[in-house]
């Protein structure tokens, strides 16, 4: 019988590379290159003996090496890989470690270096790998880009796909005929509707190019080849003078796969407002299958450009543009797009978006510019969802410089010296235009504002421990209506102003858009002071249905709003409607969340009632069976409808009674309320299962 106990006790031997054991250095002995011949830039080197702890006969002769004996990971590179490999899979530098802040490894570092620990500036981000001094050993492959190499040919394949469905769209026509429908719409609302059209225009010539080829498939493979190539080398955007300058670096020969992405994500959003049939689509089914292939080739492209790891202001836009692709297509409850949204946050602050954008006065102030405007939309969209989902952002102003794009036309951007000098002189000192214009960027810097503020009161209404937290909300109270009264008259018009005759569609929606965003702080504040028991419920069920009746307006006028796409549409009613109708119909039903009695007239309830029915009326315009708010607003239409029948049937509801006049007199909190931890239109908690009976019904 064997000794296990003495054979397990028994040191097993494990050979080490032929370069540490000639410098008699420990190894790690990990094939096929082990991690100190990986650091020292010398995979080739890394070699094992055949028969390691034998002496070589000083006559032998170097044998050929037998069948099965194992050999260096290069040695069989061919039949491991039988079509080359870009260059990028072949040689992939250690990550791109992106921004670095005060408190990294690598700044502590670099001030005992450099001996500058006190002249490091906090607004100074470390550069982009690009340009870093990658000598020594920041030039050395890691191991991880040997799994990288290894599985090289699946991803070329994977690239060579999405090729193939992007031809394939652009042949038929379809990716043209979708942005024809959407260039005189919500295109331009869009962070990378700039890139369309060049973009556009080079991946159509590449494509068509490579698709007439009667070797189509080698065509794409070589095209594949040649974006993994161009992807693995930084964008050399600090010399870029100008916006067409910095399109044409991701155009032409500099085509790259977050320009791809870009452009399949927009199409998705645009593909997303379409209902069929269109010049695009003939049937829904047609729809709703291109937006499954420019789903999928969406998270393709992402996935190819995380692998390449070379951080740009493109990928920070591909990467906003498929989460409000992933929102549309799952539902913005989805977990998809949650993590999308952080996906896109991530690539933010490794971009360094978050500090200072305008200390080098040597960047191009279309660059300081844009980066304003990606990060204000990213963060809005944070604080947004946050909201919506009652969640911690993610984004935080105690820890970031939250910049605020400047109050200019569109088109600035691409202005240069005297007409952009020109441009600039009409803004005041805090960046309004002083011209009584009405843009795109009011709504986006109005946007910013308020969602410092929003940010404030999702820490009074969610933080556990917030000191004073009812002094809070009735300071958050006051900061907002001074914000809103800090605004430039032009922009703070009356309501019926907004809807004004001869208004252009694009001006409307920016006036619409502010006083949405006013309207949702001030409810956000209000039920903040709900949750926590201190509500006024007149000003709740005031504001609650002022909100509900604003959204309502964008859904009756929407001819007047043709820029408003669909899926900005149903958005807002999501974000805005929903949790507006929630509380109006917790008010209106029998408990003690009721106002006074000047509230409770016929006429007020009848007017309540209405505007809930033209919510639920609207609600299967917004979305069709297949997209992916579809159920949400059934299940919340359903509920809305029971609601409304119950308070129909309640006598007397048009009077207080006794009882009411006792529940008002006192403060209230859903909290002390048993009833209020299963309320579906809790805006807290509506996202949850839908139980009709939540109401006792």
């Amino acid at each position: 019988m064997l000794n296990l106990a003495n054979r397990s006790n028994r040191r097993i031997r494990v050979p080490s590379c032929e370069p540490c054991r000639m410098s008699k250095l420990a190894c790690d002995h990990n094939r096929p290159v082990c991690s100190r011949c990986a650091r020292r830039g010398r995979p080739d080197g890394c070699v094992y003996r055949t028969n390691p702890f034998k002496r070589a006969r000083k006559t032998a002769s170097v044998a050929e090496p037998q069948p099965g004996t194992p050999q260096p990971w290069f040695a069989n590179s061919s039949s491991e890989f039988p079509v080359a490999l870009p260059h990028a899979l072949r040689v992939t530098l250690y990550p791109d470690p992106g921004f670095q802040g005060l408190s990294s490894s690598t700044t502590i570092l670099e001030a005992i270096e450099y001996g500058a620990a006190n002249d490091y500036d906090s607004n100074q981000s470390t550069p982009s790998g690009g340009d870093m001094d990658n000598s020594g050993d920041e030039d050395i492959e890691s191991a991880q880009c040997q799994a990288i190499l290894r599985g090289g040919t699946a991803i070329v394949e994977q690239g060579v796909q999405v090729l193939e469905m992007v031809a394939d769209i652009v042949m038929r026509g379809t990716l043209q005929r979708i942005f024809d429908h959407w260039v005189e719409r919500d295109l331009e609302s869009h962070a990378g509707s700039f890139l369309v059209a060049s973009f556009l225009r080079t991946i159509t010539s590449e494509l068509c190019n490579e698709a007439s080829s009667p070797d189509k498939r080698s065509h794409l493979t070589q095209l594949s080849h040649r974006l993994f190539n161009a992807g693995s080398v930084p964008v050399e955007v600090s010399q870029a003078k100008t916006l067409d300058d910095f399109v044409t670096r991701h155009t032409g020969r500099n085509l790259r796969w977050e320009t791809i992405g870009t452009v399949l994500a927009l199409a998705g959003n645009a593909a997303s407002d379409i209902r069929a049939p269109h010049a695009a689509f003939d049937t829904e089914k047609e729809r709703q299958a291109t937006c499954k292939c420019l789903l999928d080739a969406c998270t393709r492209c992402a996935s190819i450009c995380e692998s390449l790891d070379v951080l740009n202001d493109v990928f920070v836009i591909f990467l906003h543009e498929t989460f409000l692709f992933y929102s549309v297509y799952f539902g913005d409850q989805s977990f998809h797009t949650w993590r999308r949204l952080n996906d896109a946050i991530s690539a933010l602050f490794a971009r360094g978006l978050h500090q200072r954008l305008d200390k080098d006065p040597q960047m191009p102030v279309f660059l300081v510019e844009l980066r304003k405007q990606i990060f204000a939309r990213v963060y809005v969209l944070d604080i947004s969802f946050a909201a919506f989902l009652g969640r911690p952002p993610r984004i935080s102003k105690r820890h970031c410089m939250i910049p605020m794009p400047l109050d200019i036309d569109r088109e600035a951007l691409r202005l240069t010296a005297e007409p952009l000098n020109e441009e600039l002189s009409h803004l005041d000192r805090n960046g309004w235009n002083k011209q009584g214009e009405i843009r795109i960027f009011s709504a986006l810097r109005w946007s910013v504002m308020a969602s410092k503020i929003r940010e404030e009161i999702l820490e009074a209404m969610l933080g556990p421990e917030v000191k004073e937290r009812q002094q809070l909300i009735r300071t958050l109270r006051v900061r907002i209506e001074e914000a809103w009264n800090s605004l430039p008259s032009h922009l703070t018009v009356s309501a019926s102003e907004v809807w004004a005759r001869g208004r252009s569609a694009d001006k409307v929606d920016s006036l619409y858009l502010i006083r949405l965003i006013y309207l949702q702080a001030v409810f956000l504040v209000e039920w903040a002071a709900t949750v926590h028991g201190t509500a006024d419920v007149d000003a709740l069920y005031i504001i609650s249905g002022d909100l509900l009746a604003w959204v309502n307006e964008a859904m009756i006028r929407r001819e007047r709003l043709n820029k408003l796409g669909l899926s900005s549409l149903a958005w807002r009613v999501a974000a805005c409607g929903l949790p507006a109708a929630g509380a109006l119909a917790r008010c209106m039903m029998p408990g003690p969340l009721h106002p006074s009695r000047q509230w409770q007239s016929t006429v007020a309830q009848v007017k309540i009632v209405q505007d809930l029915s033209i919510l639920m009326g609207h609600m299967d315009y917004l979305h069709e069976p297949g997209d992916g708010n579809y159920k949400l607003f059934q299940q919340a239409k359903k509920v809305l409808k029971e609601v409304i029948e119950t308070v129909l049937r309640i006598p007397g509801m048009a009077q207080a009674d006794a009882q009411t006049q006792n529940y008002a007199s006192h403060s209230w909190s859903p909290l002390q309320d048993p009833g209020m931890d299963h309320w579906l239109l809790n805006p807290e908690s509506w996202i949850g299962s839908f139980e009709l009976d939540a109401f006792g019904l």
